[in-house]
């Protein structure tokens, strides 16, 4: 239940920071830095151009807070957006890594417009207009008696947010103090039971196992030894595993995949390739050339893998694998489709 409610009231508060009050400003510098938070220490959010309007909702010394325009950038993860929704809690980041700066979270339910830019597993979406960003109010023209005034509303709004917050803080005190009691009650009566059963166990399993070792040493070496001579002939000839990759079948799903990137298969003499790296789906793609992809150490595609058939790769995502197969390069990419021929996970 608390959960539920937390949700609810984050939702609420973020409705009326949605519907925040703001005055017009325009950009007098050439070209203006739009921050995370207001200093000069914080990550760069984007970049706005003389004379373009901002929307503005607060005045914090040198900085003005902005409404977040289209320009800024605003990154969440795919898979949890579903028919224009989020379908968990996302934080939101500047760039597609959880590395990038974060701006804040999206409560579970929220209303999001998504646009074409993807990759990787994240989707850039339209900045929601409870996000905020700071810029210098040196660089900006605007009405200050009309920002001041603006402010005030804003300060009432947000107070009736304040009010929905209590009745979820009060939850979390009853039951914390019920549950520490309990807990230091037990612990006592366990502690010198578990002492007792060390003390008797400890002299009884001493002689009883220096009794048996001397009896199994010699018995168990030659036995070792004698298995060791018999396996090496039998496991030289494992080296001579490789075998030539299997032709291509004109029946094969990869061969109708690769044409709609210009690839005729059955023509072409491609070159064999290994790549070692973590195995990542592509949830933006429709084609089964490019459903999944092998990502280097430095988050660079290395190569999209394309299987026959997509069980041969799921069981593998988020995992260090090494693919072998061979290469199709398409023209104006940076990464080859690899026909998959073997797959194996890496410790």
């Amino acid at each position: 239940m608390r959960k539920i409610f937390l949700t609810a009231a984050v939702s609420g508060i973020i409705s009326i920071l949605s519907a925040a009050s703001s005055v017009p400003g325009k950009v007098t510098a050439n070209i203006l830095n739009m921050r995370l938070t207001p200093s000069l220490q914080s990550a760069v959010a984007g970049k706005i151009r003389n004379g373009q309007a901002l929307a503005i909702t607060a005045a914090r010394g040198m900085w003005l807070e902005v409404q977040a325009p289209d320009s800024v950038k605003v990154y969440v993860d795919e898979a949890y957006i579903s028919n224009g929704k989020t379908l968990r809690e996302l934080t939101m980041y500047a760039g597609m890594s959880r590395k990038a700066a974060a701006y804040g979270k999206l409560p579970k339910g929220t209303d999001v417009q998504v646009t074409k830019e993807r990759g990787w597993g994240w989707v850039r979406i339209k900045p929601p207009q409870s996000l905020k960003v700071y810029v210098a109010n040196a660089f900006v023209s605007y009405d200050a008696d009309a920002l001041a005034k603006v402010m005030e509303e804003n300060k009432s709004k947000a107070a009736e947010a304040a009010r929905t917050a209590p009745a979820v803080k009060e939850e979390k005190k009853v039951e914390k103090p019920a549950e520490k009691p309990a807990v230091k009650e037990e612990k006592p009566a366990e502690k010198p039971a578990v002492k007792e059963e060390k003390k008797i166990e400890k002299p009884a399993a001493k002689p009883a196992v220096k009794e048996e070792k001397p009896a199994e040493k010699p018995a168990a070496k030659p036995a070792v030894k004698e298995e060791k001579k018999a396996d090496k002939p039998v496991i030289l000839p494992a080296p001579v595993k490789k075998s030539a990759p299997a032709p291509f079948r004109a029946d094969d799903p990869r061969v109708k995949a690769l044409q709609e990137y210009g690839v005729d298969v059955m023509n072409e003499k491609p070159q064999p390739i290994v790549l070692e790296g973590h195995l990542l789906r592509i949830p933006s793609s429709v084609n089964i050339a490019t459903n999944y992809a092998i990502g280097g150490d430095n988050r660079k595609n290395l190569g999209f893998v394309c299987a026959e058939e997509d069980g041969m790769l799921s069981p593998f995502v988020d995992q260090r694998v090494k693919i072998t197969g061979r290469k199709f390069t398409i023209k104006g990419w940076k990464a080859p489709i690899v026909w998959l021929d073997e797959i194996d996970k890496v410790k």
